[in-house]
């Protein structure tokens, strides 16, 4: 809230990329709410240099991904500061915000011509994205499944 990310879409956002938190990359040593540098590119043989790899238990094979310390300091801002830099141009923002989006893109940069491309949540797709990217690839019905899960929470007025 403090950098203008509605919460119930952040979480419904990390709902629908790790299928409620069940998917290897949510659970405890990956700690990735939301899929973060999660490529879909793998291996049955462990790579000479594993860094960025890890073994999937659920699959049984290596997967390129990010994996975070803890959930509170590096997790949650990683995945916050993301959104907002998908959200917000370069160079705009408040403070708080640049500093969150600057932690998360240490992570896993993203191009400048991607920042701010995202206005909906439509546009997370990489199908709908201006630019050619997004977050989720191709991303057809990305937004609206986020859309989806967010309305789940949300009583009828």
């Amino acid at each position: 809230v403090p950098v203008g990310v509605n919460p119930l879409l952040a979480v419904s956002q990390m709902l629908h990329e790790t299928g409620y938190l069940v998917s290897f990359w949510s659970i405890r040593e990956q700690r990735n709410p939301a899929g973060i540098g999660v490529t879909g590119k793998s291996s049955q043989v462990k790579p000479p240099n594993t860094d960025g790899w890890k073994f999937n238990t659920q699959r049984n094979q290596w997967e390129v991904g990010i994996s975070f310390k803890n959930w509170k300091h590096h997790s949650i801002p990683a995945h916050v500061g993301r959104l907002l830099a998908y959200v917000l141009s370069p160079r705009t923002g408040t403070p708080e915000q640049r500093d969150l989006i600057a932690r998360a893109l240490l992570y896993r940069p993203l191009p400048l011509r991607t920042q701010g491309s995202a206005q909906t949540l439509k546009q997370l797709g990489k199908v709908h994205n201006p630019s050619g990217e997004g977050w989720a690839s191709p991303g057809l019905d990305c937004g609206q499944r986020i859309a989806t899960i967010a309305n789940q929470f949300v009583e009828p007025a």
